[in-house]
């Protein structure tokens, strides 16, 4: 026969057990939470540092920087965060920006064949871009595996200019691509559903493109 002394004693034991097990799990959260805070400031920090570089005056610098963003795409990569990526769209923005006011070059299709590794360009801000020669079409993931194709859906590309783009495969639905200029960009394969294509420039200038007085 169990003493009661005994069994209040053990449950007494039980009880401590449970609180000081209650207190690491608290200890534990906190000190992950932490973690993940200074790893999240830790990319911060590297996502300034590589943009200070697009403005270098060194063309290794600037060409550098350019191929360093696409590494805030990868959610497997180290500046990942439990598998997110916390600067992507960041990085997006600062691509879109900067392609804004660049001219054709190395360095343009750099930043614009960034686009292509981002996780979604889901209603990306890509007007009056310059995306000449970029390729955001389909990407394959690894050996054997199909491709990804990029989500380019409801993304504004008013007056960008795609000429010799390629989309092929990209899922594009209800993207607009108002006055975009469209010379020799590759649509093949792209689900294009309720895309706004309204005066498409296809051969002249971007510049050139306005809308006829009704």
């Amino acid at each position: 026969m169990v003493d009661i002394a005994t069994v209040k004693e053990m449950a007494a034991v039980l009880t401590g057990l449970s609180g000081v097990a209650g207190g690491l799990v608290a200890l534990f959260k906190y000190f992950n939470y932490k973690n993940r805070r200074d790893k999240i400031v830790s990319v911060g920090d590297a996502f300034d540092a590589v943009v200070k570089s697009l403005a270098s005056t060194v063309e290794v610098e600037r060409l550098a920087g350019a191929i360093r963003l696409r590494r805030f795409f990868d959610r497997e990569g180290e500046l990942a965060v439990g598998g997110r990526t916390p600067y992507a769209a960041e990085a997006v923005s600062v691509i879109a920006g900067v392609l804004r006011t660049q001219p054709p070059g190395i360095f343009q299709k750099l930043l614009a064949d960034g686009l292509c590794y981002a996780p979604s360009l889901h209603r990306a801000d890509l007007q009056r871009t310059n995306l000449q020669g970029a390729y955001l079409g389909q990407l394959a993931v690894g050996d054997g595996e199909v491709s990804r194709a990029v989500d380019f859906s409801h993304a504004d590309c008013y007056r960008a200019d795609l000429s010799g783009a390629s989309l092929k495969g990209a899922h594009a639905t209800q993207a607009v691509f108002y006055q975009a200029r469209l010379q020799n960009t590759v649509l093949t394969a792209a689900d294009l559903s309720k895309a706004n294509f309204s005066m498409p420039c296809t051969r002249r200038p971007v510049a050139q493109c306005r809308r006829k007085p009704i």
